[in-house]
């Protein structure tokens, strides 16, 4: 049985699956074959029966999950608003992945067997058309679209012969595979254009809006509402004028001129000392009170495109930092119960709903612009380049078609030579995802 890529996500059906792995939970029961004679009534019984096993396998396996939220919200109440907030955010953008797959390869006349939103188990589904659509057991980690042809070694029915994914051509099947990540790029663009016009981004002004306990803010007497006027004897006019200058005096005692109702009030006030990216800055433990300024729909266009490309490059930065020899040592070491920590590690489905009631505590922008974050990195996570990624079968399909053309003949790759590569990549992943959930339960992340 093959499946094609999925979401990516760590727990993605389709990572245990590439073209050549199935890990598809099964309930213990087979269909015998027919005998010769018989009628179809048997073979219709015994496949009604292995169904109703399979949804109670189903039932059994998510009562379990289900016990073990209940179980750890005791321990810690936050449990279960996490899970919920995780559901809700990761069960829409695996289905929108998954339809994009479905709805390209229907567009060009590719049957898909499966569409399927969780692994395991069947809990629920129905049949439309060639389609059996549903809900499985594990349905908070991913879902998967079964495209008919993706293997080699596919037994295809006859029903389908000529509608396979083989049968497509090869833009075609670009298009099918890189139409999961398209529409994460699309939520992303969609909601940064809302953002921008409708709701407006949060800029950050002069006025104080909190202040860190036990700070030299604290001691220097400043207070949620002032409006700093000037600091170490600079005039400033925004936020990041006011960072630069308190960055520039680490240890040092300074005045920091402040609006109190209408009253210009000098306090002095000596900064901590903190490390930042190697570099040595002055803190003194406010923050800013932001407001929300809109753009028109024509300055929003571009300015759309603008911020996606920067979180786009975040992200990579991100990845890049993540896997330096230096911050892999820092996991390692941390992982071993060292004291080393770092800011810069992959998050499992416990760290991402950690974060978002953290970002969901702050409001609605907040919230949008990590589901914006989240889209795009799962959209360029799924692009790399490696199998069962949907980018290694994009790469595969296209050396294929540079071979065939050099060669002038056809060439398709004998898909049990790619299965080393596969294996090794689940491997890693498995490492990482492990890695990541021991962190994410040990050392919450926190913003």
């Amino acid at each position: 049985m093959h499946e094609r890529p999925g979401t990516g996500v760590p727990g993605d059906e389709s990572l245990a699956t590439g073209e050549f792995l199935s890990t598809e939970l099964t309930t213990g029961f087979t269909v015998d074959a027919e005998p010769d004679g018989a009628g179809t009534a048997p073979v219709e019984r015994d496949e009604a029966a292995a169904a109703r096993a399979d949804r109670r396998t189903g039932l059994i396996v998510l009562a379990v999950m289900l016990g073990a939220v209940t179980i750890a919200s005791f321990f810690n109440p936050r449990v279960w608003p996490a899970t919920l907030l995780f559901i809700g955010l990761i069960v829409p953008m695996v289905l929108f992945h998954e339809w994009g797959h479905y709805w390209t390869a229907k567009r060009f006349g590719i049957a898909s067997r499966e569409f399927f939103v969780g692994f395991g188990p069947r809990l629920w589904s129905f049949q439309r058309g060639d389609t059996e659509f549903g809900i499985k057991a594990f349905f908070p980690l991913g879902g998967y679209v079964k495209i008919v042809g993706m293997s080699q070694y596919e037994d295809v029915d006859p029903r389908f012969e000529g509608r396979t994914f083989k049968d497509a051509k090869r833009w075609q099947r670009a298009i099918v595979l890189v139409a999961g990540s398209v529409t994460h790029f699309t939520t992303a663009l969609v909601l940064l254009f809302v953002i921008l016009v409708f709701i407006g981004v949060a800029t950050p002004t002069t006025t104080v809006d909190r202040v860190e306990a036990d700070s030299p803010a604290v001691a220097a007497g400043i207070e949620p509402g002032d409006r700093i006027v000037s600091v170490a004897g600079v005039e400033v006019d925004a936020w990041e004028d006011v960072s630069g200058e308190l960055r520039r005096h680490p240890g040092e005692t300074i005045q920091v001129v402040v609006e109190r109702n209408s009253e210009t009030m000098t306090l002095d006030t000596t900064l901590e000392e903190r490390e930042e990216g190697g570099e040595t800055i002055g803190f003194l433990g406010v923050g800013p009170r932001e407001v929300a300024e809109k753009t028109s729909v024509i300055r929003a266009v571009p300015e759309t495109f603008e911020w996606f490309g920067g979180i786009r490059w975040g992200n990579l930065v991100a990845v890049r930092d993540t896997f330096a020899a230096s911050n892999v040592a820092k996991i390692v070491d941390q992982i071993g119960g060292g004291e080393s920590r770092t800011d810069y590690r992959m998050s499992s489905p416990v760290g991402i709903a950690n974060v978002a009631q953290q970002v969901v505590a702050r409001g609605l922008l907040p919230f949008l612009y990590l589901v914006i974050v989240i889209n795009v990195f799962v959209g360029m996570f799924n692009l790399f380049p490696l199998l069962p990624l949907d980018g290694g079968h994009l790469a595969v399909l296209g050396t294929e078609a540079v071979v065939s053309k050099v060669r002038r003949r056809p060439f398709e790759f004998d898909q049990r030579h790619l299965m080393p590569i596969t294996i090794a990549v689940l491997m890693f992943l498995m490492v990482i995802f492990v890695s990541s959930l021991y962190l994410d339960i040990s050392d919450p992340p926190r913003l």
